[in-house]
């Protein structure tokens, strides 16, 4: 549908998405620490990481790099506020940093990158088309649902899933 596809499209969607992915394990962080009403700290350190993208882009594009600077830029401002994050956590509420690295980042890790691999191989492999398209989409879908089952969820978790799913199919069969 686009016919002039715009020359960093596809970097700048993919770049995007890991920033947001890396974002996205923020949120739960930044609700703990609003929870404990004591965010003045947290806000200004966190805030102040994140507004350095502005000048730090500017000096870059400044200088002659190439507009893909900015995101890359934004992955690793995006880490130092999520590290940066962890450590004020453990100061405010005493988070246990080897459990937050072994219970929430090692398993979204390892589901990323096992969850990519399938569909990373389909994409070298398979020719350019609408269905080299459907499938890397059908394998992602796939392959993110099986890790996260896998490798992510609990105990409990499973079983709650495996309880919801038993009664969707009893629906169904009405």
């Amino acid at each position: 549908w686009l016919e002039n596809i715009p020359e960093y499209l596809s970097v700048f969607t993919r770049l995007t998405l890991i920033d947001a992915l890396i974002d996205s394990i923020s949120l739960p962080l930044m609700t703990m620490a609003q929870a404990t009403g004591r965010i003045k700290l947290y806000q200004s350190v966190v805030g102040s990481i994140q507004l350095a993208i502005l000048p730090a882009s500017y000096l870059f594009l400044k200088n002659g790099n190439s507009p893909i600077i900015i995101f890359i830029l934004s992955i690793i401002i995006t880490i130092i506020a999520l590290i940066t994050r962890i450590i004020i956590l453990k100061r405010i509420i005493n988070l246990n940093i080897s459990d937050f690295i072994i219970n929430v980042i090692s398993p979204l890790f390892l589901t990323t990158v096992i969850s990519s691999l399938l569909p990373i191989y389909v994409y070298i492999r398979v020719k350019l088309s609408i269905i080299r398209f459907l499938l890397v989409l059908m394998l992602s879908l796939l392959s993110i649902i099986l890790s996260f089952y896998c490798i992510v969820f609990n105990k409990e978790e499973k079983f709650y899933i495996k309880n919801f799913l038993k009664k969707k199919n009893k629906f169904f069969d009405m």
